[in-house]
């Protein structure tokens, strides 16, 4: 450890080296500069860059139509070395992953099934659960789906995990040899009606995210689930903001809350004064370690899962972020993060999980600023 890593972890409180172990803080620069090489591999595939004002210039999620046919995924190892996964002809490969990264070092791993390939497996069963219909929603039984990079399969979370449950999936929505059908725990929107903690509404009581500003007002972002369009937030008695923009579809569960005349949206960590969010966001590669704190306080994890469908509550949401990190009723909103030192670069806000339990989700923040027009700052 350097000197500055030292002075880091001695600024930090002793509730949160305990939470998140030095271990953590350790892997994270390391991990944060791996995690920049793939960002730069995704961007020439068409993924979005920021500009100096937080607004996303091109794609916020790629779909099956931009991978290239060698690209296989990518993930972290045991080193938290970047992986490339490959596929097709290796020689053609190493090539196209030079034009690019030629600057850079990495692995690469052959493996059999291409992105484009499990992602095209995605998207057709997006048909059955991402549509617009009249009808009340039914989730089919199914809890969550998505890639597993690692593995190079898709892996489906079923409500009822045996034989009829998997026969009828594969009968009704899709009968690939991809897939891994596992035991699904349902999701919950971790808001609360209890009084009292950091953000109430009429609707109940959740987390603040991050400070953002739309068409130039300055505000917080609050989960879309936990409160209504027009309904006030308040710290206590104190009302605090107002909604004035929400969505709750496709890849989003996220409300702009603008400000009130006496109110100062602050960068500073609610649990650790000492750590500022910052207004840079970037992607993440699974395995990568990140951080969530809301209304119950901090907890550490990594991702396991990237562009996740949950569809066990609706609406269903796409496109999310599947953690370790333990969240609670209440959580929901609260900000998700990769450490940078002593700052917080924001992954995006709690949407769903198991409360108490090692299962959250997350909506990025590319997606919620395409979405409701927000920049951070």
């Amino acid at each position: 450890m350097d000197k500055n890593e030292e002075l880091e972890m001695g600024l930090l409180s002793e509730e949160l080296l305990e939470c998140l172990g030095e271990d953590f803080i350790k892997r994270s620069k390391k991990q944060n500069e791996q995690n920049e090489i793939c960002n730069v591999l995704l961007r020439s595939y068409g993924l979005g860059i920021y500009d100096e004002n937080g607004n996303i210039v091109g794609k916020v999620n790629l779909t099956s139509e931009d991978y290239p046919d060698y690209y296989a995924g990518s993930y972290l190892d045991e080193s938290d070395d970047l992986v490339i996964m490959v596929t097709g002809s290796l020689d053609v490969a190493k090539k196209e992953l030079e034009k690019v990264l030629s600057n850079y070092e990495y692995k690469i791993s052959y493996v059999e099934n291409s992105y484009k390939k499990l992602t095209l497996i995605l998207e057709a069963i997006d048909e059955h659960f991402f549509k617009d219909s009249d009808e009340p929603y039914d989730n089919k039984g199914v809890y969550a789906y998505g890639i597993l990079e690692k593995e190079n399969r898709i892996f489906v979370d079923l409500a009822d995990f045996d034989e009829l449950a998997i026969k009828r999936f594969k009968e009704t929505i899709d009968n690939s040899s991809l897939i891994e059908f596992r035991e699904g725990i349902k999701a919950e929107e971790l808001a609360t009606v209890r009084p009292g903690g950091p953000v109430e509404s009429p609707s109940g009581g959740s987390s603040i995210g991050y400070r953002v500003r739309r068409n130039g007002v300055d505000g917080f972002l609050m989960s879309a689930h936990a409160i209504g369009i027009n309904q006030d937030a308040s710290i206590g008695r104190t009302v605090v903001g107002r909604i004035t923009a929400r969505v709750l579809a496709g890849s989003v569960d996220a409300a702009f809350c603008r400000a009130g005349s006496n109110t100062t949206p602050s960068r500073t960590l609610h649990q650790e004064r000492n750590i500022t969010v910052s207004s840079t966001i970037q992607q993440t590669v699974i395995t990568t370690m990140v951080l969530r704190a809301g209304r119950h306080g901090t907890s550490g994890g990594s991702i396991t899962a990237t562009g996740v469908r949950e569809t066990s509550l609706s609406p269903p949401l796409s496109n999310l972020v599947r953690t370790t990190a333990i969240a609670y009723r209440g959580d929901s909103g609260g900000i998700f993060a990769r450490l940078v030192g002593l700052e917080m670069r924001p992954l995006g806000i709690l949407t769903r999980g198991v409360p108490g339990g090692s299962r959250s989700y997350y909506c990025t923040a590319a997606n919620i600023n395409s979405s409701l027009g927000t920049v951070l700052y």
